[in-house]
């Protein structure tokens, strides 16, 4: 039987018997200190547990929301769900009924039967949502008959990956059990990981990126999984470099921010004793990457064993299952292009010299393997891109999602799209802007998201983080967004940036206006309608931390924005130095 004819779970049993006493899971509770530990065999014996309760509970065929922090409880119930052939809908606790409001979406969307929790949650819980049955399987009774009739087929849905999106009601993608292991087996291809080793994630469980890379590769590959709560990340993120260096651990990931927090938030003195030698696949995905931030990132550990070659910027969706591309395993470090950005307001790709004035820099996302098929699609003819354009990603392959669940027309339009020069193959509309250079996938933007102003294209990312750099006031790493409103005499762009906490306080925020006003101008020929400060944590994010544009667009347009109006620029280090352009003097530091 060839490997993607089986399911995870088939995969697992196999991998159980071969090396049953090797750690398969240890979690990090604290993010740092002795883990909580089980081997594969007692993996596999808790979750088939969990499966012969699931199926007395008559549960088979249903959907089922998980609600479980990070933790062991939530692994072995997702693969008690695959075993029984329940639909698992992975979710996390909301912190108080005001965090509700999602979740309660979520389980009308999927028409969830029951609730898999732990004991010390169920009551909290059963406050917030409604839902037929309750279910903790921490503590489950040791009498229960594990379930060993393994009558799953790969074309059974395994789990519903609700997306992040900004607005409308959530949608659920269908992740069957051919997409897992078609994705696993293209993941470990495509970054070249071998099987056994050490895999570390900080990542949250409910989302793709922290579920599938995180847990179902390394399990599916017979390595042990090392992972922590998020916020023992976010809170001390050398924990995450010290659980690499501690468990010699081969790969890892998480987007750009977490790189970032490396750099700025790891003190010399917490890098001591750091070994990174180990460490062969980082994965940077799941947000814009960017070069600044691999080349700061380099600079600073390459002293502790890390190396270039290490780092596998990716591109990847809940759709495709996860991965789609990652680096390139011949390559010595990223590759990188720069683009005349004029140019590319008019979906040109022209490359230039990186000393070029109007050079942007962006990093390769990837090679292309012939497990999935990666075309660059005209967004208006629908038909395959010339050369040296910029399109539309269409996806086609075994780790693509059948669809979006309970919504056909959107499915339809979305995942069963054709393309002229492939009978027979279905295509995933991504909504993704990007273009292919030397068998590389190179990512410019969201097409929701560009902003089209007198007929260019302008992409909202560049002008936020052109604004974050400004000035040390303005919250840096995605706390500000760009959108566009209508406006009978002006572009109607309209800039909302967050301020640091420390830094609000009496002086007047004009000066800093006109440090936005003037570089965006420069830099994009745009002049803002309106800008606005706001406060720490108003800008509107989705669960994983992406901007949500429209959001605030809405948000703006109901004025329910509260503004700050005063700043303190004497505590303030002075302005970070940006080139505007040649003629004009540089903002810089004082």
């Amino acid at each position: 039987m060839s490997m993607v004819n089986r399911t995870f779970t088939q995969h697992l049993v196999d991998i159980s018997q071969t090396v049953g006493e090797k750690a398969a899971l240890k979690f990090l509770a604290r993010g740092e200190g002795d883990p909580e530990t089980l081997n594969f065999s007692e993996v596999n014996q808790r979750a088939l547990t969990i499966a012969g309760h699931l199926r007395e509970c008559g549960l088979v065929g249903c959907n089922v929301l998980l609600l479980y922090p990070s933790s062991i409880d939530y692994v072995t119930a997702f693969l008690g769900c695959l075993y029984a052939g329940v639909v698992a809908v992975p979710a996390y606790p909301p912190r108080n009924n005001r965090h509700a409001g999602r979740l309660i979406s979520i389980i009308d969307d999927a028409n969830v039967s029951a609730v898999l929790t732990q004991s010390m949650l169920v009551e909290k819980i059963k406050n917030q949502v409604s839902v037929e049955q309750y279910i903790t399987t921490n503590d489950l009774d040791a009498s229960i008959e594990p379930w060993r009739n393994n009558d799953v087929v790969t074309s059974d849905i395994a789990y519903l990956q609700y997306t992040s999106g900004s607005t409308g009601s959530p949608k659920g993608a269908m992740i069957t059990h051919k997409n897992i292991l078609s994705n696993c087996m293209l993941y470990a291809k495509g970054v070249g990981i071998d099987k056994g080793g050490v895999h570390v994630s900080w990542l949250p469980l409910f989302h793709d990126m922290g579920l599938v890379q995180g847990i179902l590769l390394p399990l599916w590959l017979g390595a042990t999984a090392v992972f922590m709560p998020p916020d023992k990340f976010v809170q001390k993120p050398v924990r995450w470099l010290k659980a690499i260096s501690k468990y010699n651990a081969v790969m890892t990931g998480g987007p750009n921010f977490s790189y970032d927090l490396c750099v700025r938030r790891i003190k010399p003195k917490e890098r001591e004793n750091l070994d990174l030698r180990s460490w062969r696949v980082a994965i940077n995905g799941a947000e814009p990457v960017l070069k600044s931030t691999l080349e700061e990132f380099c600079n600073i550990y390459q002293s502790y064993g890390f190396s270039r070659a290490t780092f596998f910027p990716g591109y990847g969706m809940a759709e495709a299952t996860l991965y789609v591309t990652a680096g390139d395993v011949n390559s010595k470090e990223p590759n990188y292009a720069y683009i005349n950005n004029v140019s590319l307001r008019a979906d040109k790709v022209d490359f230039c010299d990186e000393s070029d004035k109007h050079a942007k820099s962006i990093v390769a996302c990837g090679k292309v393997y012939s497990d999935i098929v990666v075309e660059i699609v005209d967004k208006n003819s629908l038909i395959p891109s010339a050369c040296g354009t910029v399109g539309e990603i269409w996806l086609s392959g075994d780790s693509i999602s059948p669809g979006y669940w309970r919504k056909p027309d959107i499915t339809n339009d979305t995942f069963n799209v054709t393309l002229d020069g492939y009978p027979g193959k279905r295509f995933l509309r991504t909504g993704d802007l990007g273009f292919l250079h030397n068998g590389e996938l190179y990512i410019t933007g969201r097409m929701k998201d560009v902003i089209i102003i007198r007929g260019e294209n302008h992409y909202p990312q560049d002008i936020e983080r052109l604004v974050e750099s400004l000035h040390p006031a303005f919250r840096s790493g995605g706390f500000g967004a760009v959108f566009i409103v209508d406006q009978k005499e002006t572009c109607g762009l309209v800039i909302v940036q967050e301020l640091e906490r420390e830094l609000i306080g009496s002086d007047s925020l004009d000066s800093l206006r006109g440090l936005i006003i003037k570089a965006v101008f420069e830099i994009h020929g745009l002049h803002p309608a309106d800008i606005l400060f706001i406060s720490p944590g108003e800008v509107s994010k989705t669960s994983s931390g992406k901007v949500q544009r429209t959001a605030c667009k809405n948000r703006y347009e109901r004025g329910e924005f509260e503004q700050v109006e005063f700043v303190n620029l004497s505590v303030s280090k002075g302005l970070k130095k940006i080139q505007v352009n040649e003629e004009s003097e540089s903002l810089v530091e004082t």
